[in-house]
């Protein structure tokens, strides 16, 4: 075998092994029946020494989840929180960059429906269905009708359109949901006009 190739392999396999264990032999242990990621991701950095790297819009810090792993190592830890919160991780440069899981690589449900005028029961056309607290969300089609991919979890769902109250709903999607919704209008005061 060349002598070149035996450093690389060598460093391919220390990484491995750094990387699947963490340091002082011990796996990583995490008991919480409900921790915000952002701690949970501290906690984590505490035990292994990694580095976490993402962006706020890809990552909820304050989002809470439970969490449980027993003497674990840093791969299995990591696998069990990107399903937790539905994101995927890469290694760059010695840091775990969290980022958005690509379409299809998890388990996503469709949230869709109507949107309408509670007092006429017409269509609202260009309404606003988004997820609050992200940068997901969809607008009503010519028939008031929108679709929404989501991972797999619990949402807080706004409605909006202008002229109309908003409404917001919480949602736990497990599967492909529908959702009618019809919007209050504002009710518009004017001021009298004298002629």
């Amino acid at each position: 075998m060349p002598k070149n190739i035996l450093p690389i392999l060598f460093f391919c396999c220390l990484t491995g092994a750094l990387f699947g264990q963490p340091p002082g032999g011990s796996g990583i242990t995490i008991r919480e029946e409900s921790i915000r990621v952002g701690e949970l991701l501290k906690e984590i950095t505490r035990q292994s020494g990694a580095d976490f790297a993402y962006n706020s819009r890809v990552v909820d810090p304050e989002t809470v989840v439970s969490f449980e792993v027993e003497n674990a190592g840093l791969d299995e830890t990591l696998d069990l929180l990107c399903r937790k919160i539905g994101v995927v991780y890469t290694l760059v440069e010695g840091q775990v960059v969290l980022n958005f899981a690509p379409p299809g690589s998890g388990k996503e449900i469709i949230l869709s429906g109507f949107l309408s005028d509670r007092a006429t029961g017409d269509d609202l056309i260009g309404a606003t269905v988004a997820v609050k607290g992200s940068q997901r969300g969809t607008f009503t089609n010519e028939f008031g009708y929108y679709a929404l991919p989501l991972p797999q979890g619990k949402y807080t769902i706004s409605y909006s359109y202008l002229g109309y109250q908003a409404v917001e709903m919480e949602l736990d999607l497990q599967a492909d949901t529908r959702r009618q919704v019809a919007l209050p209008p504002t009710p518009v005061g004017l001021p009298e006009v004298i002629v």
